[in-house]
């Protein structure tokens, strides 16, 4: 792949769980993030001034990874995707957030276990 851009990322995204990662540009350039339940609706994250659901945290692209502010900007902890061709994933992985040292699950145990994200099928866009 010569060039990773935010064009290969956008778009709906399923993982083995059945969890739903929506990615998106905002009119003014801004990347996000919505993580959503095998039911559509969003995780609610637990953050250290409280509570917030799983919709459009902040990101940006790192070289050739898409980096996912899942909580609190700077703090952490880090979702990075990888794009891969043929057929289009997305490898997850998890960084530590300034605050998780002693959590098994990095402070995000709805993202958990991790799995490689895909398109959506048209059934699975459907429901």
């Amino acid at each position: 792949m010569d060039k990773v851009t935010a064009d290969l990322f956008c778009g709906e995204w399923i993982d083995s769980a059945c969890r739903f990662l929506q990615v998106r540009v905002s009119a003014t350039g801004r990347l996000s993030v919505s993580c959503l339940g095998p039911n559509r609706k969003p995780i609610t994250r637990r953050l250290l001034d409280g509570e917030s659901p799983s919709l459009e945290m902040p990101a940006r692209l790192d070289g050739e990874r898409l980096e996912v502010e899942l909580g609190m900007p700077g703090l952490g902890p880090t979702l990075c995707l990888t794009y891969l061709d043929g057929p289009p994933r997305l490898v997850p992985e998890v960084r530590m957030g300034l605050y998780d040292d002693w959590e098994d699950d990095f402070g995000v145990p709805w993202l958990f276990p991790l799995s490689t994200y895909r398109k959506p099928t048209s059934k699975e866009r459907a429901t």
